[in-house]
């Protein structure tokens, strides 16, 4: 009877334990979840810029910017559209210069940009650079084992200064946000940061509906910005003005260079910017079309040959006169499908799109006239 009484109360505690235990797992499982352990090595991700291209939207941003991982830890740096990853503190100051190819002196891209010093699935070391890589054409992500000791290792984009982000090796012992749980809020915020781009072109888009025309000049601006986000396009998009007049574009603030070039080509594509050319040792070398290179200078006549501003940084200016009527296409030699329109009126035409100041009612003077009047009654009076 006793033997019974207890083996009651022993299956009781059994059932009692076993449901303690799985109250406990499920209680230390969750406190686990979104959180990697040093254990076994992770792989994560970067994304490395985006491109939105229904409304020319490009993301200058590595995000995650901050990435912590365990040593031995591998990450993978995925290209939208072209970048470089540099292990360095500040970017190349010279990135396109003169460099000596079959004993002539002609601009290149900085081979320490444009060539790789590593192969991807290379130990990260300081200095590593990834080369310019996320043409469709070729290899759009690169892996690196962040086999380093604990520490901060930064790198940037030689292609966008700015653009800038950080490797955090931690020590074993801490515990780190999980790949899964990285990517997670990666697409959250990339997200965030085209909504708030495409935000961005619909106000510019707006403000552009009125032009701006001060002293005879059309005034165009060259992409717009919000955060780390960039808006590809000519606001406005196609500009209207008269015989004589002029137009000078403005690069936004941000990160972004652009470029004016006249005239797009009939088929409307773009050139590409850089071209890849072999010297005689068979080595590779990027070098800036003829798109790329700048003829004549900001203030001159249009007069319907090809001109090339060049490359022009956020806050630069350009200008040109357009003294004959007609219609002219233009792009950006950086970006693809960035084009706009310049409409010249023959002389004696209105501009529609430029609204006239209302006269003053009849009867009325103009503040300046009033002014003007009562200093003369002053004068008088002092008399």
């Amino acid at each position: 009877m006793r033997r019974r009484h207890f083996m009651k109360h022993f299956t009781k505690l059994k059932v009692l334990s076993a449901a303690a235990l799985v109250v406990l797992c499920v209680s230390l499982l969750g406190s686990s979840f979104g959180v990697a352990h040093a254990a076994a090595k992770a792989s994560y991700t970067v994304t490395v810029g985006n491109s939105a291209t229904e409304v020319g939207i490009d993301i200058l941003a590595f995000v995650p910017q901050t990435l912590k991982v365990h040593r031995g830890d591998s990450v993978t740096w995925k290209y939208a559209p072209v970048h470089n990853v540099r292990f360095t503190d500040t970017p190349d100051p010279n990135l396109i210069a003169p460099q000596n190819i079959d004993g002539q002196q002609i601009p290149a891209v900085d081979p320490l940009v444009a060539v790789p010093s590593a192969n991807s699935g290379d130990p990260l070391k300081p200095g590593l650079n990834t080369g310019i890589l996320g043409d469709p054409s070729g290899p759009t992500d690169f892996t690196a084992v962040a086999d380093l000791p604990p520490g901060t290792y930064n790198y940037h984009c030689d292609l966008h200064p700015g653009m800038v982000a950080s490797i955090v090796v931690v020590d074993d012992s801490v515990d780190i946000p999980t790949p899964a749980q990285v990517s997670q809020d990666a697409a959250k915020e990339m997200a965030n940061n085209v909504a708030n781009a495409e935000l961005a072109y619909i106000k510019q888009a707006e403000i552009a509906q009125t032009p701006v025309i001060k002293d005879g000049t059309l005034q165009v601006q060259a992409g717009a910005t919000s955060g780390p986000g960039t808006v590809e396009r000519f606001f406005p998009q196609v500009g209207v003005i008269q015989e004589g007049q002029s137009v000078q574009w403005t690069v936004a603030p941000g990160l972004e260079p652009h470029t004016v070039n006249f005239n797009l080509p009939l088929d409307g594509n773009i050139p590409p910017t850089l071209n890849v050319i072999t010297d005689k040792k068979g080595t590779p070398w990027l070098v800036p079309a003829n798109t790329f290179i700048p003829t004549g200078k900001s203030g001159d006549s249009f007069t319907g040959a090809d001109v090339y501003s060049g490359e022009l940084f956020p806050s630069q200016t350009y200008s040109l006169k357009f003294p004959k009527a007609g219609v002219y296409h233009y792009f950006c030699a950086i970006h693809p499908g960035h084009i706009g329109t310049i409409v010249v009126l023959p002389a004696g035409i209105s501009n529609p799109l430029v609204v006239p100041a209302a006269p003053a009612p009849a009867g009325t003077a103009s503040a300046a006239g009033t002014a003007s009047a009562a200093a003369t009654q002053a004068s008088t009076k002092a008399q």
